[in-house]
């Protein structure tokens, strides 16, 4: 594995970038595959196993931006979390090996991202599957101004600031 060790039982892992426009290429796909295959081991149940999944989630993530109104300017250094649902009987009375993603999309139309992290985590009967979205703050605040845009309102209302924003404005005003 390509990593760092920074301790006995954390390992830094390089970024593997791939793209969604085309298929992975056999590098790349042995790169996650291999960087999978080590946080895994034998497990496969419940666990992300094989780079197309890798990939699967990230083009969820898209279509959730998409879908959530994120335009593809605002997308760049959106970051997602995706781990699988855990056991669905509830005989299984014991946590299984999964495995958590983490992802990072490159700012840019062509979606690209990164698998900067694959971790071994525990899931318990009936948890769900996750898939964890997160938008940069610009994107954010692009988002909150289109939204009151919408509404014939491009400022946010005095009475709706907290004491502490006063505070922060006052400070930008001196």
């Amino acid at each position: 594995m390509d990593g760092v060790v920074t301790s006995s039982k954390e390992i830094i892992m390089k970024p593997i970038k791939f793209s969604l426009k085309a298929d992975l290429d056999a590098t790349t796909a042995a790169a996650i595959d291999a960087e999978l295959n080590d946080v895994n081991g034998k497990a496969i149940a419940f666990t992300v196993y094989a780079p197309m999944m890798v990939v699967d989630a990230a083009q969820r993530a898209e279509c959730y931006l998409a879908d959530h109104g994120v335009p593809v300017s605002d997308r760049g250094g959106a970051k997602v979390s995706y781990r699988p649902a855990g056991p669905t009987a509830n005989s299984y009375k014991y946590g299984a090996v999964s495995t958590e993603i983490r992802l990072r999309r490159k700012s840019g139309s062509s979606p690209v991202w990164y698998l900067d992290e694959v971790e071994r985590v525990t899931v318990y009967p009936r948890n769900p599957e996750r898939l964890a979205v997160e938008i940069s703050d610009a994107a954010m605040f692009n988002l909150v101004k289109r939204t009151l845009a919408a509404f014939a309102r491009d400022v946010v209302p005095r009475e709706l600031l907290a004491p502490a924003d006063d505070v922060a404005l006052a400070g930008l005003a001196a």
